[in-house]
């Protein structure tokens, strides 16, 4: 049976650290080409730090270096959620002690009232 082609699927190839990849999907060439420079500035960053080192070498730890910045941003958006949801938790509590203040403040007037 024939596969029907899916209308917004794209076909090109993109350069990462120095080999030409096919691309096929519903993705746009920008994107992945912004994506091809990230990865090969990082491997480029290592093949000058590591200038004899084997390509196989090289794409292991770009990979790392990727894997480990993509890790260090994941852990940084679960501390800043949680850090939102604290200071959400914060805010509600302080908006209820604002009200049980706002009642305080409205049964003492009453009084005064009645003492005047």
């Amino acid at each position: 049976m024939r596969e029907k082609s899916e209308p917004n699927r794209k076909k090109f190839k993109t350069r990462v650290l120095g080999e030409e990849l096919p691309v096929v999907g519903d993705i746009s060439r920008e994107y992945v080409e912004n994506l091809a420079a990230y990865i090969n500035e990082i491997g480029d960053d290592i093949a000058r730090a590591y200038p004899t080192l084997p390509r196989r070498r090289l794409f292991g730890l770009t990979l790392l270096n990727i894997a480990d910045q993509y890790q260090k941003q994941k852990e940084k958006r679960q501390d800043l959620e949680e850090r939102c949801e604290n200071l959400e938790r914060d805010k509600k509590e302080l908006q209820r002690e604002v009200e049980r203040l706002r009642e305080e403040n409205e049964e003492l007037l009453d009084l005064l009232q009645e003492v005047e």
